[in-house]
């Protein structure tokens, strides 16, 4: 499972992480534009996971990245995307999880 949100910011769905056919879990970030999916470089990407929560917040123009399960376990930190880099704002907060439920409303 991929995390997939979509991003006001930039007008793009942004999906991170899942596994691919080989069952190896992915930490690459992917932008959808509606007729195009573009794989993004990006120097500082969250660690590989499947499963991990995303929500856009508004307010801060931020995609937000919690959890998943990496491959020591259930994953607690928390990434920032401002549309052009990941940013891991925080490595302690809830119980690591895999698959959180996010939704931010401004």
């Amino acid at each position: 499972m991929s995390g997939m949100v979509f991003d006001t910011g930039i007008g793009k769905i942004v999906l991170f992480g899942g596994r691919d056919q080989a069952l190896n879990r992915l930490a690459y970030t992917w932008e959808y534009d509606g007729s195009n999916w573009t794989q993004r470089t990006i120097a500082t990407p969250p660690p590989a996971r499947e499963g991990p929560g995303m929500a856009f917040d508004p307010t801060r123009g931020r995609t937000v990245l919690f959890g998943g399960f990496g491959g020591g376990g259930n994953l607690g930190d928390t990434w920032e995307l401002d549309g052009t880099g990941w940013t891991m704002r925080s490595n302690s907060g809830p119980t690591p999880r895999e698959t959180p439920c996010m939704s931010l409303t401004p």
